[in-house]
């Protein structure tokens, strides 16, 4: 159905929680980041604009930068009564135009639906990698071994600024997590684990876990402590402890343009489970 005129843009704002909800829950043109935060979160933190239509909310696009620099497309939803395409458009506009001359130079995506990918590569974003998914079923334990001179043990908040650190000297940019965004993964996390040296943090995992299994969510080691060891004791030890909680199944997902990552992995005894989705890119000029 085309799109009619008589509708506005407008930033949401928290009450327009409940219309969100229903939204995100209700139609099958929604878009959500995998991310600490829920979608909902993020009302308040702009760019998070609605198409509002008779006072009823119809689309919704949000890209709120975290860290700096990097704007996720963190949700993109639009109910039957407008065009997906049409509702993009009008969307993507209105960020853009938000986002030009502000901290936000790079907007992301990782896509798992096909809709969702032609609407992006029609708006010029590229896709320069993929995000590999990958599984360990237990049929091989690795050994769990603590580094010599380094000290292993269990992460506790006032870590996070240091952690912070960590994650920023051991990814990219646009693979960084923020220490507001560590601290909500921080209080979501079934372990968390740091290695230091000398009193000072040089390495971390966060790892979840539901009833289906667990998940290595984070796995961080400074540039020139890596290449030891500390990678493969963090992740071993991880695995000891979450099949001690009862767990049987672990995943975790890397870039396909990191091959030490993908290496260690499968060396610990992950396997690919043959997912793999496509991580789009839009600079910002």
């Amino acid at each position: 159905m085309a799109v009619t005129t008589a509708f506005r843009v407008r930033s949401a704002t928290s009450g327009d929680h409940d219309q969100l909800a229903h939204l995100i829950s209700n139609e099958c043109f929604v878009h959500r980041h995998l991310d600490w935060r829920t979608p909902l979160e993020w009302i308040g933190y702009p760019p998070y604009f609605v198409i509002e239509q008779q006072g009823q909310i119809k689309s919704v696009l949000a890209c709120p930068p975290d860290p700096p620099g990097i704007s996720w497309v963190r949700l993109f939803g639009t109910d039957k009564s407008f065009s997906v395409q049409d509702a993009w458009n009008i969307l993507w506009e209105t960020v853009l135009s938000f986002i030009k001359g502000r901290e936000g130079n790079k907007v992301a995506v990782i896509t798992l639906q096909n809709w969702y990918t032609e609407i992006l590569e029609g708006s010029e974003f590229s896709n320069q990698q993929q995000i590999v998914m990958l599984t360990w079923m237990g049929k091989t334990f690795p050994e769990v071994k603590q580094p010599v001179g380094f000290l292993m043990r269990g992460m506790v908040e006032m870590d996070i600024p240091r952690v912070a650190e960590v994650d920023a000297s051991a990814f990219d940019p646009l693979w960084q997590n923020s220490p507001s965004a560590l601290r909500k993964a921080f209080g979501q996390a079934a372990f968390a684990t740091v290695v230091e040296v000398q009193g000072i943090i040089i390495g971390y995992q966060l790892s979840t876990k539901n009833p289906l299994g667990g998940h290595l969510a984070r796995l961080a080691v400074i540039p020139e402590q890596q290449g030891k060891g500390i990678g493969y004791s963090l992740v071993a030890d991880m695995i000891n402890k979450l099949t001690r909680s009862g767990v049987h199944s672990i995943t975790v997902n890397t870039q396909s343009d990191n091959p030490i990552s993908l290496s260690l992995y499968k060396r610990i005894g992950f396997n690919e489970t043959g997912e793999r989705f496509p991580v789009f890119e839009y600079e910002v000029k």
